[in-house]
This record gives C-alpha cells, sequence and structure tokens, in this order.
C-alpha cells in the first residue's frame, strides 16, 4: 500500500491534529501533499515539518465552504501535476450550541465535502481513477443528546452519501470511504480535558483512552490505499479495534 508519488490533497490539514498527522504520514510514504486550509500559517507550518523530513509539500489556502475556492484548489493541483490521485476531506466545523451556528457547519460538513467530492470526481475519472476519504465522526452514530446538533447531522449525512456513491467504483474506478471516528487526543482536545473535573470528564463521556492524531492517519491512509475498499465506513471507536459498518446494515446497529 505505499504512496510513492501518489498526488494527495489534505484539507483542513494546517492545525495541530489528525490532519497535520496525515499529511505527515502520506508524505512520509513518498505522496506528493497538498496541504489546504483556511489557517495559513498553520498550512505553512505543516509544509515545513514535511520537508524537514525530506517529503514533498505545498500550501494552498483553501475555504471549502466557498465552491469557487474548491474549484481554484483542485484546478491548480491538476494542472501542476496533471493529476488528482487522492483527496481527503478532513476540514470541517464545529460549533458547541444547541440552536447557533447550524448553517455555517452545514455549509462547510456536507456541502463543502460535497464540493470537494464532485470537482475530485470530475478530475479523476479523466484519469483513470482515484480515492477519497471523508472525516465524520461516530456522533452521527449515536442516538442520544448533543450540544451540537448541526454537527452531528452534517457528519451522518457524510455516512450516507459515502454510501450512496458506491457505483462510483464500477463507473470511474473512484473509491469512496469514510472514517468515523470517536475523540482524538489532539493538543486542543488533550487541553479541554485537562480543564474538566472527574465528575465533568464522566458527565461528557470522556473516553479513558483517545485515538491518536497518528493512529487516524493510518486509518485514513488505509482507506485511501486499500484497492478493495469502496464505500465503506471504518469506524474508530476509543479503546477498540478499527471496525466497519456492514453493507445494508439499518440502524447501523452491528459492526463487523
Amino acid at each position: 500500500m505505499k504512496g510513492n508519488n501518489k498526488v494527495v490533497i489534505i484539507t483542513g490539514s494546517g492545525g495541530k491534529g489528525s490532519g497535520r498527522a496525515m499529511a505527515l504520514k502520506f508524505a512520509k510514504e513518498g505522496s506528493h501533499v497538498i496541504v489546504s486550509d483556511i489557517n495559513e500559517k498553520g498550512g505553512h507550518e505543516t509544509v515545513r515539518i514535511i520537508k524537514e523530513k525530506n517529503g514533498k509539500a505545498i500550501f494552498f489556502g483553501a475555504d471549502i465552504s466557498r465552491e469557487k475556492d474548491v474549484q481554484n484548489l483542485i484546478s491548480i493541483v491538476v494542472d501542476t501535476y496533471g493529476r488528482l490521485d487522492v483527496l481527503v476531506n478532513n476540514a470541517q466545523n464545529f460549533i458547541p450550541d444547541l440552536l447557533n451556528g447550524w448553517f455555517e457547519q452545514v455549509q462547510t460538513n456536507i456541502i463543502g465535502t460535497m464540493y470537494c467530492i464532485k470537482y475530485a470526481v470530475d478530475s479523476m475519472k479523466e484519469t483513470g481513477g482515484g480515492a477519497i476519504v471523508n472525516m465524520s465522526s461516530v456522533s452521527a452514530l449515536k442516538y442520544t443528546q448533543s450540544n451540537s446538533p448541526a454537527y452531528d447531522a452534517s457528519n451522518a449525512a457524510i455516512l450516507r452519501l459515502t454510501a450512496g456513491l458506491i457505483r462510483l467504483k464500477e463507473l470511474h474506478n473512484i473509491r469512496v470511504n469514510t472514517l468515523a471516528s470517536d475523540w482524538i487526543g489532539t493538543e486542543e482536545i488533550l487541553a479541554y480535558i485537562a480543564t474538566l473535573t472527574p465528575e465533568q470528564r464522566t458527565q461528557r463521556q470522556v473516553p479513558e483512552m483517545l485515538n491518536t492524531p497518528e493512529s487516524i492517519a493510518d486509518a485514513v491512509y488505509q482507506l485511501a490505499m486499500d484497492q478493495t475498499l469502496f464505500s465503506r465506513i471504518m469506524v474508530c471507536w476509543c479503546g477498540q479495534p478499527k471496525k466497519f459498518i456492514p453493507f445494508e446494515s439499518f440502524g447501523y446497529s452491528h459492526l463487523e
């Protein structure tokens, strides 16, 4: 599953979390990584780290909630490298509010993801195929209260979109998969957890063992490079092995 010379776009890879870990993983395996984010300073920092490790990377700023930004991102990558092999839709917007921020989250998380898929598919089908990996959250699988219903709903839509695009493999040799993750131990999340009392951690259902950004990056890399995986949803619960939602599963009640 080596990624030698693959041309890879990773959105939301300008922060210190899993997006950057994904960029480092693909670069380590020999891919040409296009780091994309609204965070220009962080994006250039990701590129610097990759190049320090003798990897290949460039930065291109884009706000995926804006269709024109996505068009420009895909177009410039194809003009520069001649193709796009892998797209990782990692950029998301999370606003912890019950009734506010709905449209901003939906615009980025699902509409933005759809923009990216649409223009990536337009490119990939002209060059023999490719792979798309979407990021989602296990909050989309839970039937429970929420501190951000729009975030959960938009992530649930990503799961359904992934399953519905199964024919892209047959038609254009394009594989679309999604990783739904539980808590990820980024610097920001670890700092937040450190502010909580034991009672608050229990109330917020904070796991004892969190997913690491590196383990999420490894899982994303697997979904991108394993030719046998298409329209699959990988679930990464904290402290548990990676599992897949079976095809035709009703209510996602059983995991393989």
